[in-house]
């Protein structure tokens, strides 16, 4: 079934308890681009309702593993891939996508807090932008991590310990980031926060821009210093 034409510019947020989920509907919201949040563990009912043109699963204080760990539901991955819906892990939300598209988490041989360097695959699509250079600083913050990745998924960048920092699947629209790009504490983290949001994800055109000041327009709209490298017209987040 092909995708869907984008008709909204909703991003929808998947809480599943991080304490920086607030700050990432509220960057969001400060670019002018609209951005709810809603629990993680809400009805399919209630995220097709919404008609998200992207879904970014949060981080959270859980495992994978634990006993009623917090999931979105069932028939979400059909959904997204049906409607062309692009997906963004972070965390928490990253681990989540490897587990239940069939990879493996583990608990980590080291666990890895506070500021962190990371490499990254210049010609991955998660980070084209020609502003993100190979290594970046990063804040991380978990315990579990990514030992095998789902079929079709690459890894596209790394930690210092050589634990999956970022993992894509282009094709099946799927991304994810084992770092809090939300957070400001770590300089290189926001140039690369949301290169995931990248072609053909949000079309703000004229007429459709309630929430689209002119000043951020064409860095949203692929035009500006942050746009990704030969990507317009794109929603790229910038500082």
């Amino acid at each position: 079934m092909e995708p869907r034409a984008v008709k909204s510019n909703l991003v929808l947020i998947l809480d599943y308890g991080s304490q920086y989920t607030h700050l990432i509907t509220r960057r969001i919201r400060s670019l002018s681009v609209f951005s709810l949040c809603i629990s993680g563990t809400s009805s399919l009912k209630s995220i097709t309702d919404l008609d998200p043109t992207v879904i970014i699963l949060s981080g959270g204080p859980h495992s994978v593993h634990a006993a009623n760990a917090p999931c979105f539901p069932t028939g979400f991955v059909e959904y997204v891939e049906s409607k062309g819906v692009y997906v963004l892990g972070i965390c928490y939300g990253l681990q989540l996508i490897v587990e239940r598209l069939g990879g493996e988490v583990r608990v980590g041989e080291e666990q890895e807090y506070g500021r962190m360097e990371i490499e990254v695959e210049k010609s991955c699509g998660l980070f084209a932008n020609k502003e993100v250079g190979a290594r970046q600083v990063v804040w991380m913050s978990h315990g579990d991590e990514a030992k095998k990745l789902p079929d079709g998924f690459e890894v596209v960048a790394r930690s210092q310990q050589g634990s999956v920092a970022a993992l894509e699947n282009r094709a099946r629209r799927f991304y994810g980031l084992q770092y809090h790009p939300e957070l400001m504490e770590a300089p290189g983290a926001w140039k690369i926060a949301w290169a995931v949001l990248r072609r053909k994800v949000i079309k703000l055109t004229a007429g459709r821009g309630h929430w689209l000041g002119s000043a951020r327009a064409l860095t949203i709209l692929g035009k500006g210093p942050w746009a990704p490298a030969g990507l317009p017209p794109s929603l790229f987040f910038s500082p």
